[in-house]
């Protein structure tokens, strides 16, 4: 792949809120900052996975390079995590030599120095408590497993000291539950609000992160449009089946003599939104989030001819692994709106709904297998044959 044509692929990739658009490419930028570079790695081995003649050792090797880039950024590690590691690094040094075979440019590597914006504020501030204060605690002599054993001995009294405080906690308010049975429960619900540590400030911020995490979708409280009929979403978002498919939904939950697309029009209106936030769990840490992603579905305009949609994952199969992709599919989300009922509606397990919160997606076709050289999974849209494309 040729400069010209890598500019080209990175340019023609669609944008993303909160993430960096080389709309121009990347040859043109005067100044690179650790900020392209970050942004950059996100697509770079897709978007040289989808040129032509590219060299099976090469993309193993920037593969391998990325994944011990991202594999290094976790907060902590296990024996699991340090083996993906080893493995990034053995696949990098094994196939390194692709560059020299093929003849590639040489570069002095150390004269580029290091990237704008990067800070090693972080490993100056933790260079003291873990490396020269531990240094002392050692012989002196193959001290970086001792300075280790150290560390794993300090987190591990950490991690005791947290369970006893939380052991003691259970026990005390154990221990007044069974002394108060013998009173009447307006008197023990007064005692335990004496007795017991009242709510403070953390607590409150530890109730708003609980919302936070069982809440993981977010939307503007307006909606960007209302009250509007289906046929008017359809000709705006140009989804001509979208009438017909909300008829099969609805007859999939509430019965075939629901509605129908004739009648549809007069039981309901919808509210659209054109963007909707997900905060999904951090991969370490579920009580931690992750960065939040804004899905885009905008109608079609002068800026974007067939709209300004991005693609989620979705479950389609209720053995869905947590991890990997097995019983997902990649789907573009067109539309995002809620139904609202002239009345209610009974659904098939016996309650009652006066609205419903629908998106309309588009499908591509199901991953089946890595790519075995990115170790990436290759989708894509089914064929037209010269039809509408349909969604669901």
């Amino acid at each position: 792949m040729g400069q010209f044509a890598l500019a080209v692929t990175i340019s023609s990739n669609g944008e993303v809120t909160r993430f960096r658009h080389f709309g121009k490419g990347i040859s043109h930028i005067s100044q690179w900052t650790g900020r392209e570079d970050k942004e950059l790695q996100r697509v770079l081995v897709a978007v040289l996975a989808g040129g032509r003649n590219i060299n099976m050792e090469v993309m193993q090797n920037i593969r391998a390079f990325h994944d011990f880039l991202y594999l290094v950024q976790y907060r902590s590690h296990d024996d699991e995590t340090l083996g993906y590691i080893h493995n990034a690094l053995a696949i990098f040094h094994k196939t390194k030599q692709v560059y020299i075979d093929t003849g590639a440019r040489r570069v002095h590597i150390p004269e580029f120095g290091s990237s704008l914006q990067f800070t090693t504020e972080i490993i100056e501030r933790n260079h003291k408590p873990f490396a020269k204060q531990l240094y002392t605690h050692t012989n002196h002599r193959d001290y970086e497993e001792q300075m280790c054993r150290v560390l794993d001995r300090h987190e591990r009294l950490t991690h005791f000291q947290d369970l006893l405080a939380y052991a003691t906690r259970i026990y005390n308010e154990t221990t007044l539950q069974k002394s108060l049975l013998q009173y009447l429960p307006a008197f023990q619900q007064r005692m335990q609000k004496i007795l017991l540590p009242t709510p403070t400030a953390t607590s409150k911020i530890s109730k708003l992160m609980e919302t936070r995490k069982a809440t993981r979708l977010w939307l503007n409280v307006n909606p960007t449009r209302s009250r509007l009929s289906l046929t008017d979403i359809s000709t705006i978002y140009s989804l001509p089946d979208l009438s017909s498919e909300t008829v099969k939904l609805l007859e999939t939950m509430c019965g075939p003599s629901t509605a129908n697309v004739g009648h549809l029009q007069n039981l309901c209106h919808a509210d659209v939104w054109e963007s909707l936030t997900i905060c999904l769990p951090d991969v370490q840490d579920e009580d931690l989030q992750s960065r939040a992603h804004t899905i885009n579905a905008q109608p079609p305009n002068d800026k974007y001819p067939y709209g300004h949609c991005h693609c989620v994952l979705v479950t389609d199969s209720p053995d869905a692994c947590t991890a990997g992709i097995e019983g997902y599919r990649v789907a573009q989300v067109r539309l995002l709106f809620q139904l609202h009922f002239r009345g209610s509606i009974r659904e098939s397990s016996g309650s009652y709904a006066s609205t419903l919160d629908l998106a309309y997606v588009q499908w591509f076709t199901s991953p089946r297998r890595a790519e075995p050289n990115i170790n990436m999974f290759r989708v894509s849209r089914p064929e037209l044959n010269g039809e509408p494309r349909q969604g669901s």
